[in-house]
């Protein structure tokens, strides 16, 4: 502990005030500052006014004994590590407050300098451990993604509430069966498939795939999947984080509609003008056609000539509509058409 820990001790007895001070001194190897006062309400009230890392309580004060002088304290400073100091006749409520929430319990005239500097680190240490699991435990349980545990068998053991409000089934309900209930009757055991995959040492990483409601209702999600070790460093059980896409995949798939049919109805107004721009000129080479004095001429011949051009373009634009872009576009049979319509 490299920062200056903050002490606060309540203890209404000058001698065993003074004996706790003097362990500290000798044998604390970290910072610290020790605040002492002889009463629950003395420690109350300083507790009101400034933060303390640690509290050393004793148990039988001026103004409080026994078991509830840690209940007050606690109950208003739950995240304070608490450790209680205890006479000789006052172990069974040192061990009780401990079952109650306090970090550990020491026995005066037992106690010596490393054994208190000890305990408060590993208070310190432990109750920072507890509200760091505490608070992934809240971000878990209020996650919107399904964020479930499963054995290495395939059995589910943790349930949040996104995976509630996703699948449908409580908490009671799903826990201890088996993963593939999440599945639908054509999917060949994908779940297991997928763990066996994940233990070979594969990613799975946003894995999009279809997952049955309770309900019946089939979904779209995307799964990830992540290992759980134990103290060992061996593999224990699969965390499965799923994310709902159903709404999603309707949205690309009413864009991809949606594109299909603009692009359709562009090749039709396209086609359609190009071949009203072949009638009129068609129209207008048929008008000169008949006049004598220009027959055959060079005037005929260009509005021949556009036609052809129009007529190409509209072919041109048939196979690229046809096709999946430009380099696809197949100019064999764009020259066989053009060649006969032309001719």
């Amino acid at each position: 502990m490299d920062e200056k820990v903050e002490i606060l001790l309540i203890e209404d007895n000058p001698g065993d005030a003074g004996l706790i001070e003097e362990m500290l001194e000798e044998f604390a190897d970290f910072p610290y500052e020790l605040k002492s006062v002889e009463t629950l309400n003395e420690g109350l009230s300083l507790l009101k006014e400034r933060p303390f890392d640690v509290i050393l309580l004793d148990l039988r004060l001026p103004d409080s004994d026994g078991i509830n002088t840690f209940l007050d304290i606690h109950a208003r400073n739950s995240r304070i590590p608490i450790i209680i100091l205890t006479g000789s006749n006052d172990e069974k409520i040192g061990i009780d407050a401990v079952k109650k929430g306090a970090q550990d319990y020491l026995v005066k005239g037992e106690v010596d300098g490393r054994l208190l500097k000890r305990s408060i680190k590993y208070s310190i240490e432990r109750k920072n451990a507890e509200q760091q699991i505490r608070a992934l435990a809240n971000i878990v349980e209020s996650s919107t993604d399904a964020i479930i545990t499963e054995s290495l068998e395939g059995i589910i053991t943790s349930w949040n509430k996104g995976a509630e409000q996703i699948y449908g089934y409580s908490t009671e309900e799903i826990i201890g069966k088996p993963i593939s209930i999440l599945e639908p009757s054509y999917s060949d055991e994908e779940a297991q498939k997928l763990i066996e995959m994940f233990k070979q040492g594969e990613r799975i990483n946003n894995y999009e795939t279809l997952r049955l409601r309770k309900n019946g209702m089939i979904i779209d999600v995307s799964i990830t999947l992540s290992p759980v070790f134990d103290a060992s460093g061996n593999l224990t059980a699969v965390s499965v984080i799923a994310r709902e896409i159903t709404e999603r995949k309707q949205a690309e798939e009413a864009m991809a509609y949606i594109e299909i049919a603009r692009k359709k109805e562009i090749h039709h107004m396209i086609k359609n003008n190009l071949q009203v721009i072949s009638s009129l000129l068609d129209l207008q080479a048929e008008k000169f056609s008949n006049r004598t004095d220009i027959k055959g001429s060079e005037v005929i011949e260009a509005f021949r000539e556009s036609q052809n051009r129009v007529i190409s373009m509209a072919l041109i634009h048939e196979e690229l509509y046809k096709s999946d872009g430009f380099e696809m576009l197949n100019f064999s049979q764009y020259i066989e058409k053009s060649q006969r319509i032309c001719s």
